[in-house]
């Protein structure tokens, strides 16, 4: 979630508390998570609140930046790699944006939308999917890139996925968005590998259900 604004009335805090615990919290629990987060500005109004008024849950804070794309630098990172792979495949494919159930607080239009991906799969195992994550404002777009089985990881299978989606969108007149939490390495190399630069950081307040 994304909260813009101080937050320093009793009435504010009472409000959010019961959001939290109304609404948040018993979304987690139809998914079956444990946390969730939310992004905001820096402010020693919502560190204290968020950091010392917070019961029943843990809360920490970390940093998190946006990478936006330099075209020409991608397009150097594009002719560079524009060799195929013999040993695994590479398909477009359309994932759900929200998953299914959830909070009833949700229009059924969002959870019938869809968002495109790069799958990379040797046989019928999937290695590594580049996707737009179906945040999307004016043309720009928010890019995840997962690598799920860790033995593959280091072998140039996400840069080709996300190459691949990049240049999709980039079709479409669509920029990408990169977005990683500060010490998160290996993601940050990446997004310089492909020609992101940063531009912007801010605070991400994660919490944990007990």
């Amino acid at each position: 979630m994304y909260l813009l604004g101080e937050v320093t009335t009793a009435q504010q805090k009472t409000s959010i508390k019961q959001f939290m615990q109304d609404t948040v919290i018993c979304d987690c629990r139809k998914q079956k998570k444990n946390w969730f987060e939310i992004y905001t500005s820096d402010s020693k109004h919502l560190d204290n609140f968020f950091l010392k008024e917070i019961d029943k849950l843990r809360v920490d804070k970390h940093y998190e930046s946006v990478y936006r794309l330099n075209v020409e630098k991608f397009l150097q990172v594009l002719r560079a790699n524009c060799h195929e792979r013999s040993d695994v495949n590479f398909k477009f494919e359309t994932f759900d944006i929200l998953p299914k159930g959830g909070s009833s607080n949700r229009k059924n239009s969002a959870e019938l939308k869809k968002t495109v991906g790069v799958v990379v799969k040797r046989g019928d195992t999937v290695i590594s999917i580049a996707k737009n994550n179906g945040f999307i404002f004016g043309k720009e777009y928010f890019i995840d890139i997962d690598t799920l089985i860790v033995e593959e990881r280091r072998k140039g299978y996400a840069t080709l996925a996300a190459i691949k989606l990049i240049s999709y969108f980039l079709e479409k007149n669509m920029l990408p968005l990169w977005e990683t939490a500060e010490n998160n390495i290996a993601s940050k190399k990446l997004a310089f590998k492909l020609g992101f630069e940063p531009i912007d950081t801010y605070p991400v307040f994660e919490f944990k259900i007990k």
